[in-house]
């Protein structure tokens, strides 16, 4: 259950976003999936590193806290990601998990534009972890 959901005011939310991304450099925002949406979960602090921030839909918030965090180490351990990139390598998958830039992360990505987005400028970015079907490589590939 979110930490909002459980009670803590507005105020103790930020206190935790903040002192989480200080101490670890980044902090997990996820949502459940409430009336039919599809829960998900995305990285804030990236950007303070200059990187996109990360987001994965269709999980439950503790995997997806797991696959970020195996992205966001490699962040703050130097590596830059970009659109296309392969991350298989971080996972034990048997097809590619490949980072997408998402177009406009004002959709999803509250928190983190809430933080960092300057005044009447650009969304920040973002890229989606995203585990391609065998139909869809086929598609590509085609």
């Amino acid at each position: 259950m979110c930490a909002t959901c459980q009670g803590i005011t507005a105020a103790e939310y930020w206190d935790l976003l903040t002192s989480s991304i200080l101490e670890r450099g980044w902090f997990v925002q996820a949502t459940e999936g409430n009336d039919g949406d599809s829960p998900y979960a995305y990285t804030v602090g990236l950007t303070m590193l200059g990187h996109p921030e990360l987001v994965v839909f269709g999980m439950e918030p503790a995997p997806a806290e797991d696959v970020l965090a195996a992205v966001a180490e490699q962040v703050l351990a130097g590596r830059e990601f970009t659109d296309g990139d392969d991350v298989s390598f971080l996972y034990d998958a048997r097809d590619p998990v490949i980072l997408l830039q998402l177009p406009d992360s004002s959709t999803h990505l509250h928190r983190a534009n809430d933080l960092y987005r300057e005044s009447a400028g650009p969304p920040v970015p973002a890229l989606q972890l995203f585990w391609p079907s065998a139909a869809t490589l086929r598609r590509r590939a085609a």
